[in-house]
């Protein structure tokens, strides 16, 4: 487990145990107080255990269920005279990334409904915006579904990486070629299947 980054760091930290180093700039009567906030969470502190005369230890558990976003540590000590020192110098602030990249964009062409034909079958175009890259040198997963009884999702294997919309981390461009039958003796839905993976390994199948 990494040790807390600083501001400006960029470092992000994923689910798992993160080990904190805490140094203090004179002794002190007693073992401080740090607590974290995760964004839009709720704090909890953290236990220290003394490892130098001004250095403190501990850890702390990220999960799947901790807020992504800036989290915030909380400091209080008093040195050996009883004066109370709040001020963090270095690790105020630091970033949790619990999500996997999230599509925010989908779209078709041809648009829906689309008129499919048995003697031509129709090609789809589907392009997808995300909210976060995927791991470098990856790319995303994605599938359709049509709702007629017996089909199977068919991967869409030909993604390539697009130029980005914007408020887009990054954006991907595939096809595929419908079934001769598809919609052939009623109406089927089109549906798709997608799972994602940043870099820090966090994955995601939400379509937003």
């Amino acid at each position: 487990s990494p040790p807390l980054g600083g501001e400006g760091s960029g470092e992000r930290f994923p689910p798992g145990t993160v080990n904190v180093l805490l140094t203090v700039s004179e002794s002190l009567s007693v073992t401080p107080f740090l607590s974290i906030t995760p964004e839009q969470g709720l704090p909890f502190s953290i236990t220290l255990t003394k490892v130098a005369d001004r250095m403190y230890a501990g850890s702390f558990m990220i999960t799947d269920a901790t807020p992504s976003g800036t989290a915030h540590a909380v400091f209080s000590a008093r040195d050996v005279v009883g004066n109370r020192g709040t001020e963090i110098d270095q690790g105020r602030t630091f970033m949790i990334d619990t999500d996997g990249p999230a599509i925010t964009r989908l779209v078709i062409q041809p648009g829906q409904p689309i008129r499919n034909d048995q003697t031509a079958p129709v090609a789809v175009t589907v392009a997808i915006g995300l909210n976060e890259a995927v791991k470098p040198g990856e790319a995303p997963s994605l599938a359709y579904e049509l709702s007629g009884t017996g089909r199977l999702p068919a991967p869409v294997a030909n993604l390539v990486a697009v130029t980005p919309q914007s408020g887009e981390a990054q954006a991907w461009q595939g096809s595929f070629t419908l079934p001769a039958d598809a919609g052939l003796n009623a109406v089927e839905l089109l549906q798709f299947v997608y799972q994602g993976q940043d870099d820090l390994g966090n994955l995601s199948d939400q379509i937003l």
